[in-house]
């Protein structure tokens, strides 16, 4: 997340006081709290602007306690693509369709557009939602 830390300090001419600026410095200084480390699996920037806009709507929705528990389900998410994209490199079949068309698919393709940033949006709701069910106990949507 260095290149939008360096926006920050770039940008000195946002007054302090400006709301937008204090949210996003508060939304990253959560997010680097809940990563640590485990912030190096987040590989472009589409991946960390997708991230921040669902830590952001989570802060907004003054659902904090649940951000933690997204970072656990997002480390699980990305984890799980890196895995199918190992496979499709050795010439497999991906063993999560799911996930590879309905979220990987727009970080490589368009990923700055913004029918892409919405469609990812969109997939990390319902993919954390089904996370979240006791039913689904943890699980990515779309893995067996």
């Amino acid at each position: 997340m260095p290149d939008i830390e360096d926006f920050l300090e770039d940008c000195h001419d946002l007054r302090k006081s400006d709301e937008n600026l204090t949210r996003i410095r508060e939304v990253l200084q959560v997010m680097d709290k809940e990563f640590g480390k485990n912030a190096q699996i987040i590989s472009s920037r589409a991946v960390a602007v997708s991230a921040y806009l669902f830590i952001e709507d989570l802060y907004l929705d003054e659902k904090t306690n649940n951000i933690p528990k997204f970072v656990e389900f997002f480390i699980k998410l990305l984890n799980e693509i890196d895995d199918n994209m190992e496979l499709l490199r050795k010439y497999k079949r991906s063993e999560n369709t799911t996930i590879m068309e309905e979220f990987q698919k727009y970080i490589l393709q368009a990923s700055v557009e913004a029918y892409s940033i919405r469609r990812r949006h969109e997939f990390l709701k319902r993919a954390f939602d089904y996370y979240l069910d006791p039913e689904t106990k943890g699980r990515v949507l779309g893995s067996k």
